[in-house]
């Protein structure tokens, strides 16, 4: 039996995070688009590329220096919460 919160220790997840909230921010407009997912798709196809660069590698360095005290903790809290 899995904890209903086991945490995603894969650091992808921060970045899925962030690319977006960057996308909501730079492209607000976004939310314009009438419900067509091909629209929608075509245009996100375009911006997120554009995005992706706007993603200083620092942050990727963040995320993956976190690893060592996530996993710790995650083995401690027996798979629930955490403060990551």
């Amino acid at each position: 039996m899995h904890p209903p919160h086991t945490p995603d220790l894969n650091p992808i997840e921060d970045v899925w995070v962030e690319l977006k909230c960057r996308v909501h921010i730079q492209y607000p407009w976004l939310t314009d688009i009438k419900r067509v997912p091909k629209a929608i798709k075509k245009k996100l196809q375009e911006i997120v590329p554009l995005v992706c660069e706007t993603l200083p590698p620092e942050l990727f360095e963040k995320w993956w220096l976190c690893m060592p005290n996530q996993v710790p903790a995650v083995i401690e809290a027996r798979g629930w919460d955490t403060r990551y």
